[in-house]
């Protein structure tokens, strides 16, 4: 019998369609078989692969940038964590609008210029940072001092114009007059100024504070793995993309803005690093260096060869003013207050012998292997 049109699309129907419609369908339940470098999760969630994607917000802050990474564990996480950025944004706004003397209407501008010696009450997070200042302050022995705003800004090391002269010693003694740790007090959230004159600058802790600040909230939000920086000051928690420690880098104190060679790497899996130098923010006058780390003893730039030191703490926070301490009380006597008030931080210290750099560290200090 010869096969007619009518006998091949029996044919196609009754053998070749259904053997096609199977192996679709073997097919497509293979791609669906959970794959061993996604594994699912008991909730059902597809876990990111086993070096899951970081993620990058970035913005601008505090006179400076913020540059966040965010180390996902699952999808959702991953899918939803786009909604931070602006609570992040919002937080630090909130943390300027306190503490920034840049902006008049701050919390801290007005208490500047309130002249009264009566008691004053605070807003309770700038309370408590000022708190933490007088407390890091009395336990440097003074090489802290947040009094010092009219000292930095006689300097040119404020919002003020920059100097290219040193101003006299009349001018300074008679700003040292009114600064130092023992003019003000802090009692729960009530601050009094013993000398209506007295400034306060939280520019030595309050970024650090920051950098903790955004850390919380991360942590608030369910993030394990995370890196906060801004403007150099960090908080670290977790693991990294590579499922391993952090990895810092410590800069090579060179004067170039923008330039940056790194001189130590620190590895870290919790805890806030801050670094304090006297390389970027300077002038000169007749061949002499002035920079922005003063002593409040002297009420002038702390002047010996340490250029550079940087703390890892448990807090940005502790770090970022311990760091301004260590600047003016040396390495000897910072090594000091480390081992009788802060025994978990640890320090990485730069100085310049003419043009040879000369690192040291703490026998704790994270470096890399």
């Amino acid at each position: 019998m010869v096969n007619g049109p009518h006998n091949d699309v029996s044919i196609w129907r009754r053998f070749i369609l259904p053997f096609l419609f199977v192996l679709a369908l073997f097919v497509a339940l293979f791609l669906r078989r959970p794959d061993a470098e996604a594994p699912v999760s008991n909730s059902g969630v597809e876990e990111v692969a086993k070096q899951p994607a970081e993620m990058v917000l970035r913005g601008e802050t505090m006179g400076t940038t913020y540059n966040i990474k965010l180390v996902p564990e699952t999808l959702e996480q991953a899918q939803t964590w786009h909604t931070l950025q602006p609570k992040i944004d919002q937080r630090l706004e909130d943390i300027n609008n306190l503490m920034s003397t840049y902006r008049p209407q701050s919390d801290i501008s007005k208490l500047n210029a309130n002249t009264s010696i009566e008691p004053v009450v605070l807003q309770e997070e700038f309370a408590k940072v000022v708190a933490a200042s007088l407390n890091i302050g009395e336990q440097t022995g003074g090489a802290f001092d947040v009094t010092l705003g009219p000292l930095i800004a006689l300097w040119g090391f404020d919002k003020g114009e920059r100097r290219t002269t040193a101003p006299s010693t009349e001018e300074i003694t008679s700003l040292k007059a009114f600064t130092g740790l023992d003019k003000i007090s802090v009692n729960q959230n009530a601050f009094q100024k013993k000398d209506g004159r007295v400034q306060i600058n939280l520019s030595g802790i309050a970024k650090g504070y920051g950098v903790d600040a955004v850390a919380a909230l991360l942590r608030n939000a369910g993030v394990n793995n995370f890196m906060v920086e801004i403007g150099g000051e960090i908080f670290v928690q977790g693991k990294n993309s590579q499922a391993s420690q952090w990895k810092l880098g410590v800069n090579r104190p060179t004067p170039e803005a923008g330039r940056y060679e790194i001189i130590e790497t620190v590895a870290l899996s919790k805890g806030g690093m801050a670094t304090s130098g006297s390389y970027r923010n300077f002038f000169n006058e007749a061949g002499k260096r002035f920079h922005h780390i003063i002593n409040p003893k002297t009420g002038q730039p702390v002047d010996h060869n340490l250029v550079s030191v940087t703390v890892v703490a448990d807090t940005c926070m502790q770090a970022d003013a311990l760091a301004t301490a260590a600047m003016v009380l040396g390495q000897a006597e910072f090594e000091k207050v480390l081992k009788a008030h802060y025994p978990n931080a640890s320090a990485f210290f730069v100085h310049q012998n003419e043009q040879r750099f000369d690192a040291f560290k703490t026998a704790n200090f994270p470096t890399l292997d």
